[in-house]
Formats: structure tokens, sequence, C-alpha cells
């Protein structure tokens, strides 16, 4: 009987083991790993490396005199950004509002609302990241491929909530963007939610540019589209 491993194939994630067996071999198997990510002992026992910082295919071989056999291992690199996005949300929920409790008063004393703009449009998309976050790794569903999408909500949450309160303002006739006292916390509270739903914000703005930039047929236009 030839010499037959099994599994044949598998994915593993970071700290993760597997139990290889050689089937027709009646006495000592020889075990080892192309690339040597991870570990494999003399028992057939692979454990992954404890960091998988991009997807890797390990080719596990078995030998046994003259014969060998073959099995891979796909290694997902999930777990190490999901770790690493944990802690990123942890400290970017932790320095937002360390800056918005400590600074709030010289932000709304100056009465010049973009830095507090922009830091409660961040702590907003960094609400609506962590939570899609959390949902994602607790349903075992996260994707590496989306984790910039996460690293820069909060970015995303603090521009487009700059440019709703710039419209808004002159929506309202005036050129000026500071704030009274007493609209600091309400102008907080907009940012932050804006942040939070940056998409639909994004596309009301769309609808806003397209109502205003809408093109007219030109009567100057011949037939062949030209003036």
């Amino acid at each position: 009987m030839p010499l037959q491993i099994s599994p044949k194939g598998i994915s593993l994630r970071a700290r993760g083991t597997q139990v290889f067996q050689a089937a027709g071999a009646a006495g000592t198997v020889t075990w080892s790993i192309q690339p040597g990510s991870g570990r494999i002992n003399r028992n057939g026992v692979y454990t992954a490396p404890t960091l998988v910082p991009r997807n890797t295919n390990v080719t596990v071989c078995a030998h046994y005199g003259t014969q060998f056999d073959t099995a891979d291992i796909a290694l997902d690199q999930g777990w190490f950004w999901l770790h690493l996005l944990g802690v990123y949300w942890l400290a970017g929920a932790a320095l937002l509002l360390g800056i918005l409790v400590g600074r709030w008063d010289p932000l709304c004393s100056n009465r010049r609302p973009i830095g507090l703009i922009a830091l409660a449009g961040a702590l907003g998309g960094l609400i609506h990241g962590a939570s899609s976050f959390a949902i994602s790794a607790g349903n075992r569903e996260f994707k590496s491929s989306w984790t910039w999408w996460y690293v820069l909500r909060p970015v995303l949450g603090a521009a487009v909530a700059l440019i709703v309160y710039l419209v808004v303002r002159s929506g309202l006739g005036t050129s000026d963007i500071a704030l009274s006292g007493g609209d600091c916390l309400k102008t907080a509270g907009f940012a932050g939610l804006i942040g939070i739903f940056a998409e639909p914000a994004t596309l009301k703005l769309k609808d806003i540019f397209e109502t205003i930039f809408t093109p007219r047929d030109d009567p100057r236009k011949d037939k062949g589209g030209g003036l």
C-alpha cells in the first residue's frame, strides 16, 4: 500500500493545530514542512505560527523509505488583522474621547468649529466601523480584504462631517463658520451623527450637487453634438 497522508487539504488560523496521519507505513515516518511557517513534530502534529500576517500555503511532507506524500495547509491571516484592528479601535476611541472631553472648553470657547466637527465626525465613524467590525468578528465572517475600510472609517466620518457642515452653513446664507456657545453641543452631536451615517450623507450631498449642477440642453448645439 503506498504512503498516503490524511487529511490532504485544510485551512488553519494562527496557533491552530492539526494531526496528520500517514497510512501505508509500517515504521517511523519523517515529517517536514515547506516553507518553514509553523512547526510539525515527529508524530505529525502541525502547529501554526502565532502570527500570520498574510495568507500562506504550507506543504506537509511525509517520508518513509523511498515513499513520500504531501498535504496542503492554507494559513489564514484573518486573526492577525482581527486583533490588530481591535487594538486600533480601542486606542482610537480612547484618543478621540480623551481629546473631546479634555479639550471641550477650548474647542468651544474659541468658536472655531473645524476641529470640533472633525473630532466628532471621526468619533462617529469610529462607532460605525467598530460596530460593523464587532458583528463580523462575532459571526466569524471577518475578511482581511476589508481592513482598509475599517481603518479609514474615522477619516471618512471626519471629512464628510466637515463638508456637510460647510454645505449646511452656506445654505443658511452665512459665510461665518463660527459657533455661538449654545450651538457647540448641537453641532458636535450633528457631526457625530454624520460620521456614523457617512454613506447616506454622501448620497444626499450627491443629490444636492446634481440638483444644482444638472446641465441643461444647450440650443446652440447642432445635431452632431458641437457648438
